[in-house]
C-alpha cells in the first residue's frame, strides 16, 4: 500500500538497469506473504502545528503540508513488476513512517491492493483542486485504507526486509526503528543498515525484533537517514514484514546477516551508562546562540534522569559547547550532580566516548549515546559501531528499553555517588605526590566485609552477575532464582558476599565468589571494576586460601572460562600466582598452592561466614 495524498498519488516511469529490475523481481519470487503497512512522510523534528510558521526547513506542497522528501513519495510503474515502487529524496529531518500491525498477505493480493491505492490517487487528481470534496474524500481513502490493513495480532512474518536501489557512489547509514505507538507500552527496536550502492536488501529476523517489543500491540516503524540530506534518490521496494526465511529472501551470494546488519552496532544486553548531547537534546534550544536564559529543559529529560539514576545507571555528556558555559546551565537546571566525567568541547564524539568509557572504566558496548543530531549519531556510529545511538525522540520510551532494564537496589541506587567518591581518591592521590601507591592504599584504611548470601542480598548478586563482565571468571549470568537457591542452599558451600569501604565512603557490594572449602575449589567469582588494583583481591584470596586450608585442602583452584571480555579477570588471578590448566581451549582450571599472598595485609578483612567457619583479620 501506498500513500494516496499529494505525490504519492501519481504514477512515473523510471529507467532502472535490468539487473536492478531482476533483484527486485527477485524477492516477490522468493515471499510466501508480505504485510500492508502504509507508508508517508514525517519529520523528526515535527512539533505541529507551531513548525509551520517557525520552521526554517518547512517549504509547503500544494496542499500546504511539509514536505519532507523533496518531491513527496513518487510511485514508480516499472515493467514487470505489479506494485508500485517508491522514489523519495529525503529533505532534512525528513523519515518514512508506517504503522502496524498490519495484514500480512499473499503477494498477488498486495499487488492488487496497490493497484486499487493508485487507481483512487489517479481519480483524486481529476478533481478541481479547489474542491473542498477533494481533500475530505481523500483522507476518507487514506482512513479506509489503514482500517482495511490492520491487524489486531503480530505480524505472521518472519522477517522485516528493507530493499532499496540508490545511484549513490557509497552505502549510506539509515536506522530503522520501531517503537510502540502507546507511550505507557515497553520496548524500542533499532538497528542500523546501509542502503547502495546499487541494489540492497536489508533482512532483520523477525525474533530479534520482538526480543525487544510486542509487535501483537499497535507500533510505529521508521526509516531515517542518519546523513542529513543525502543527495541522491533512492527507489524502494517492499518494506515491511514478510513471510519467508532470512536465508531464502537473501539475494544470491549473501547470507544471515547480511551486508547491512553486519554493520550494525550490537549494544551491551545491559546499559552502564547514558551519554547525552545537550542542545536540543537535555534542553531545547541552542546554548551559544540562546544563552542559559533561552533554554528550557525538556519536560521528561530530568525525570528520566533521575530514575535512571535511581536503578544504578550512569550519565555522562558529550556535547559541542563552551564548556564553562554548558557547566553553569546544567547547574542551573539543577542536574550537574548527575554527570560523571562531562566532555565538552568541539572535538568528534566519538573521541567523548572513548574518554568516558575510559574514566569509568566500563566497556564501549556498555555505552548508549543519545543526540538529535544525525550526523553527530551516524559519526559515532561509524567510528565506534558497538557504541548504541539513538535520537532525542526516543526519549518517550526510554525507560522501558531492555537495556535499561534493570532492578534498583541500595548498592545501585548509589552507584554515581560511589563514582564520585572514586574520584576524590585519584585526587588524594595525586596530591600525595608520591610514588608509594602500597602506602597511599594503607593509609586509605580499606576494609573488605565478607558474608554469606542471605535473602536481603539477592537483588545485588544477581544485578552484578548481569552487569560485571571484566572481573568474571566464567562469564556467568545468574537467572535471579539461581541466586536464590544459593542463599537457600546448605550443601557445605559457600556464597560469599563481598563488600567494601575505606575513608573516602562504602562501595558497597562489589563481588561474589562460591568456595566448595571441602575442596579447595572456587566454582564461581565475579567482582566490580571499582575495586580492582586495590589488592581486595589479594585479601579475599588469602581468605578463602585460610578457609580451604582449614578443611584440608592441599591447593585452591578457580573454575575459568574464558569470555570475550573478561581477560583482565585472568591477568589478576595470575598476578596472584594462579596458573592456567587448561581442559579444552580457554576453558580449565586456575590452581595455585596456599602459600600466603604477598600484600594481603594492605586491605583489612572482617569475615562473617557462620556455617562453621569463621575468619577475622
Amino acid at each position: 500500500m501506498r500513500e494516496i495524498v499529494g505525490a504519492g498519488s501519481r504514477t512515473f516511469h523510471v529507467d532502472l538497469d535490468q539487473p536492478v529490475l531482476s533483484a527486485f523481481q527477485d524477492l516477490r519470487d522468493r515471499i510466501a506473504a508480505r504485510g500492508m503497512i502504509v507508508w508517508g512522510e514525517h519529520c523528526t523534528e515535527c512539533t505541529y502545528p507551531t513548525c509551520y510558521t517557525a520552521c526554517a526547513q518547512y517549504t509547503p506542497r500544494s496542499d500546504f503540508h511539509c514536505r519532507r522528501f523533496v518531491r513527496g513519495i513518487e510511485n514508480i510503474a516499472q515493467q514487470g513488476l505489479p506494485d508500485p515502487l517508491m522514489r523519495i529524496r529525503f529533505r532534512k529531518w525528513g523519515k518514512l513512517e508506517g504503522e502496524g500491525p498490519t495484514r500480512v498477505i499473499t503477494p498477488r493480493g498486495a499487488d492488487q491492493a496497490a493497484l486499487q491505492a493508485v487507481l483512487a490517487g489517479r481519480a483524486l487528481e481529476k478533481l478541481p483542486s479547489g474542491v473542498g470534496a477533494r481533500r475530505k474524500l481523500a483522507r476518507g481513502l487514506a482512513l479506509a485504507a489503514e482500517r482495511w490493513t490492520r491487524s489486531g495480532a503480530a505480524p505472521d512474518a518472519d522477517c522485516f526486509v528493507v530493499e532499496c536501489a540508490c545511484a549513490s557512489d557509497r552505502p549510506i547509514p539509515f536506522t530503522l526503528t520501531i517503537l510502540p505507538k502507546d507511550k505507557s507500552s515497553r520496548g524500542l527496536f533499532q538497528e542500523r543498515i546501509l542502503i547502495g550502492p546499487g541494489y540492497s536488501r536489508a533482512v532483520v529476523p523477525v525474533p530479534r525484533i520482538t526480543a525487544q517489543l510486542d509487535l501483537a500491540k499497535p507500533f510505529i516503524v521508521q526509516i531515517e537517514p542518519l546523513e542529513e540530506e543525502p543527495p541522491f534518490d533512492l527507489v524502494f521496494g517492499i518494506v515491511d514484514f514478510v513471510k519467508g526465511s532470512g536465508a531464502a529472501i537473501l539475494p544470491v551470494g549473501q547470507s544471515v546477516p547480511t551486508s547491512a546488519s553486519a554493520t550494525t552496532s550490537k549494544p551491551a544486553a545491559k546499559a552502564k551508562c547514558i551519554v547525552w548531547d545537550l542542545d536540543n537534546t537535555v534542553w531545547s534550544g541552542t546554548l551559544a546562540e540562546d544563552g542559559v536564559e533561552g533554554l528550557t529543559l525538556r519536560p521528561s529529560v530530568a525525570g528520566i534522569i533521575r530514575a535512571l539514576d535511581a536503578r544504578g545507571i550512569l550519565h555522562s555528556v558529550a556535547s559541542k559547547n563552551n564548556e564553562a558555559e554548558a557547566l553553569a546551565a546544567l547547574e542551573h537546571f539543577g542536574l550537574m550532580e548527575y554527570f560523571l566525567y562531562p566532555q565538552i568541547g568541539w572535538g568528534p564524539k566519538s573521541e567523548s566516548m572513548r574518554r568516558i568509557a575510559r574514566s569509568l572504566d566500563i566497556g564501549l558496548d556498555t555505552l548508549l549515546f543519545i543526540d538529535d543530531q544525525a550526523f553527530e549519531r551516524s559519526e559515532v556510529a561509524e567510528t565506534l559501531s558497538v557504541v548504541a545511538t539513538l535520537p532525542e525522540t526516543c526519549l518517550d520510551n526510554l525507560l522501558t528499553l531492555s537495556q535499561l532494564d534493570v532492578p534498583a537496589t541500595a548498592e545501585g541506587s548509589r552507584r554515581r555517588l560511589m563514582y564520585r567518591e572514586e574520584m576524590r581518591r585519584s585526587d588524594a592521590f595525586e596530591a600525595t605526590e608520591s610514588s608509594d601507591y602500597a602506602g597511599f592504599l594503607r593509609s586509605c584504611n580499606i576494609t573488605l566485609e565478607l558474608s554469606l548470601l542471605n535473602e536481603e542480598k539477592v537483588a545485588r548478586i544477581f544485578d552484578l552477575s548481569q552487569r560485571t563482565n571484566q572481573v568474571n571468571v566464567s562469564g556467568a549470568r545468574y537467572e535471579r532464582q539461581a541466586v536464590e537457591a544459593l542463599a537457600r542452599g546448605d550443601d557445605g558451600k559457600l556464597p560469599v558476599v563481598m563488600r567494601c569501604l575505606d575513608r573516602f565512603g562504602d562501595y558497597g557490594i562489589i563481588g561474589f565468589a562460591l568456595l566448595d572449602p571441602k575442596i579447595g575449589l572456587v566454582e564461581d567469582y565475579f567482582m566490580s571494576c571499582r575495586v580492582q588494583r586495590k589488592h581486595v583481591e589479594h585479601a579475599l584470596y588469602q581468605t578463602l586460601i585460610d578457609i580451604s586450608a582449614r578443611h584440608g585442602a592441599d591447593c585452591l583452584r578457580i573454575r575459568y572460562k574464558r569470555t570475550q571480555r573478561n581477560a583482565l579477570a585472568l591477568q589478576l588471578l595470575t598476578d596472584l600466582g594462579f596458573v592456567l590448566l587448561e581442559s579444552a581451549p580457554g576453558a580449565g582450571v586456575l590452581e595455585r598452592d596456599l602459600s600466603p599472598i604477598a600484600g594481603a595485609d594492605i586491605v583489612r578483612v572482617k569475615a562473617a561466614l557462620d556455617r562453621k567457619v569463621l575468619v577475622a583479620g
